[in-house]
């Protein structure tokens, strides 16, 4: 494709030169020198109504070419985007950047915010049935994608209204049929695409500052290294982060996965039932800025035992950082097994990591996190198959608020209805968590600073159908099925806080449930914390016991 320079394009590129202090630029117009290009050299279009992906190729094509460099993404004005119908492909010594540091938009899909009011590195996706499930972006190790707000702006994000309105497209006579794993909403009016990120051997790939909402699955590592994630700002139907399989320390950092995607209520019963009228007085402050409800949405994807803020199947290290799920099903799965498989988005199959590389020793991943909060899921911790050393976490929150019917086979534990426990807990051990699927190795660790781990209100209002405490849900804050030795230091359980059914139960009732096939388990706390005031310290020798035995 020939380059054609533009005037808009060169002053562009020097007001970003000034204002980074690049100095001694060279030639990037030089035959097969590395440097930087432009979409808009590439007859882009950028006015939110035809397709730009051939644009977008075209600029990386030539910066690959030429050796490598930056393709840079001008921002637009209101109403306009890049439209991206295909699957761009960011080569290896190529950056694709919408703004050089910093988020690149004032765009943020969570309220009726006029288009014409969102200007910036804008991608409207909006991948075509036939495009099926590639991805949006391929990127191919060593390369960088920076600055972008993406939204899946034709993907359906229905109101409560519209759920309930026989007339509607999207009417369902309950929220149960809504939810329906087969002919539900999701199966029957989401395009069930591709990533929007799809990294297949991705050593040395950066992402940042991206805004994305709407997406399917986000992000998909295939296999790499040194993978470095950092400053995402996302809310959509499935997954936010899966790392397939990885031979080296990868960086999840600052991540916020969140209800963004229309207000969820606005403080007004009213605004739970159904759309209001100018006369509406909730909002925040009192101001009426949007009275649609999405409380249905928001159940229906929060029931989904796959949607999950941050699965890894395999790692040899890792690092999550300053990472906030809000209304997830699951905050973070770790490895995976034939009962808890992978989905591969692209592929489109369940990867059974045990039967994947039957060659090597069945193994999850190991790592560290921080500053890790899980404010409102089914499951905060999930783990399916350890790692071989010990998961170290400091700055733990975890709140279950959310039930999707599911029962855990409990024989042993704290609490008299062991019958029907459910599926809801801060975390669980599942039964392949064992020192058997390291090599015979030692027990699994969980060391943890500082947790705080909470229930709130039996009804979640903002989050139709699946709103529920742990005591309502018959839920605890651990679920062992598997081994581990748990270690926390500093731990406060705020449970069933302010009115509820539960305000007489004893909250201690709702702390361990364990399988009749449980193995060498072991949990101690060193400063125990229960709705606000300090309680002996505890710990749980044995499956045995029938409560937690404080210390000597």
């Amino acid at each position: 494709m020939k380059v054609r320079r533009s005037l808009s394009s060169a002053v562009f590129l020097l007001g970003m030169l000034a204002a980074t202090s690049l100095v001694g630029a060279v030639d990037v117009w030089g035959s097969g020198t590395p440097g930087i290009y432009f979409v808009t050299d590439f007859y882009v279009h950028g006015d939110g109504i035809n397709d730009d992906t051939a644009a977008f190729q075209g600029a990386i094509d030539a910066a690959r070419d030429a050796g490598g460099g930056a393709v840079i993404v001008p921002p637009v004005g209101g109403g306009k985007g890049y439209v991206l119908e295909g699957t761009v492909t960011v080569w290896q010594s190529v950056a694709l950047i919408g703004s050089l540091a910093g988020f690149s938009s004032n765009g943020w899909a969570a309220y009726s915010q006029s288009e014409s009011h969102v200007v910036g590195a804008k991608i409207l996706a909006r991948p075509t049935e036939e495009h099926g499930r590639e991805p949006l972006f391929k990127l191919m190790g060593g390369n960088t994608v920076r600055g972008f707000w993406i939204f899946y702006d034709k993907q359906p994000w229905p109101t409560d209204a519209q759920f309930n309105d026989p007339a509607s497209t999207f009417y369902y006579p309950s929220l149960k049929e809504a939810r329906d794993p087969v002919a539900g909403f999701i199966q029957k009016k989401v395009l069930a695409c591709g990533p929007t990120f799809y990294v297949t051997m991705g050593d040395n790939t950066c992402l940042e500052d991206i805004i994305c909402d709407r997406y399917y699955d986000f992000f998909y590592l295939k296999a790499g290294a040194r993978v470095s994630v950092n400053r995402i700002t996302l809310y959509g139907y499935k997954r936010g982060f899966v790392i397939e399989k990885s031979y080296d320390v990868n960086r999840l950092s600052n991540i916020e996965l969140v209800t963004g995607v229309g207000p969820v209520t606005l403080g007004n019963d009213l605004c739970y039932k159904r759309d209001c009228g100018a006369n509406c007085k909730c909002g925040v402050m009192g101001n009426c800025v949007d009275c649609r409800s999405y409380s249905w949405m928001y159940g229906i994807i929060v029931a989904q035992e796959d949607n999950i803020g941050v699965q890894i199947g395999r790692s040899d290290g890792y690092t999550l950082t300053n990472v906030f799920f809000d209304a997830v099903h699951t905050g973070i799965r770790l490895g995976a097994s034939a009962a808890w498989p992978l989905w591969e988005p692209v592929d489109g199959r369940n990867v059974d990591l045990n039967y994947l590389y039957p060659s090597e020793d069945p193994v999850g991943p190991w790592g560290s996190m921080s500053n890790i909060g899980v404010d409102g899921c089914n499951v905060g911790l999930q783990f399916v198959m350890p790692g071989g050393i010990a998961t170290h976490i400091s700055n733990l929150l975890v709140y279950p608020q959310f039930d999707d019917g599911k029962k855990f086979t409990a024989l042993y534990g704290t609490g008299e209805d062991l019958a029907n426990v459910s599926r809801h807990a801060a975390i669980i051990f599942e039964d392949t968590y064992t020192h058997e699927n390291y090599s015979g190795g030692p027990v699994p660790a969980l060391l943890i600073s500082n947790a705080e781990i909470g229930s709130s209100w039996p009804e979640n209002k903002a989050i139709s159908g699946v709103g529920a405490s742990m005591c309502t849900a018959n839920g605890r804050v651990f679920l062992v099925a598997g081994e581990a030795t748990v270690e926390i230091s500093g731990l406060a359980l705020s449970l069933d806080v302010g009115p509820s059914v539960c305000s007489k139960v004893d909250p201690s009732s709702l702390l361990i449930a364990a399988a009749a096939g449980v193995g060498d388990v072991s949990i101690r706390v060193r400063g125990y914390v229960l709705n606000g005031r300090p309680e002996s310290d505890w710990i749980w020798p044995n499956v045995l016991s029938p409560w937690p035995v404080p210390f000597p």
